[in-house]
């Protein structure tokens, strides 16, 4: 391949070469090969969809059915809002649950009665 040199249009004492790329530099390059649509390679794909497809409905189910059945407590006697804060609440902070309590059961005082049922959430 042979380059060729243009003039330069710098001052004198200031020579750079500007190189030219000849036309026929891409000439030799080939497109890249499409991929071919194969029967056997479609049913795989299917198949790898179905499995996992299978392996998410168990998940799916569990998460569906968690949310909507609320969880529902019947108070017994001697039992108070901070009692079921440390027993359902977790390690978390029990003034939030006990806050969250009283907001979903629509309570305006932290007084509960034997009997009443209450949505823990």
């Amino acid at each position: 391949m042979q380059n060729v040199r243009s003039k330069s249009t710098t001052p004198a004492g200031c020579r750079q070469p500007q190189w030219q790329v000849p036309a026929t530099a891409g000439a030799g390059m080939q497109a890249a090969p499409q991929l071919r649509l194969v029967p056997g390679r479609i049913a795989l794909f299917v198949g790898v969809m179905c499995l996992v497809a299978l392996l998410m409905v168990p998940r799916l189910a569990s998460v569906m059915s968690s949310t909507s059945q609320p969880q529902v407590y019947v108070v017994e006697s001697g039992d108070t809002l901070w009692g079921m804060a440390g027993e359902f609440g977790g390690d978390g902070d029990p003034r939030a649950y006990v806050d969250n309590l009283l907001r979903i059961n629509h309570l305006s005082s932290p007084q509960v009665f034997p009997g009443q049922e209450l949505v823990l959430p």
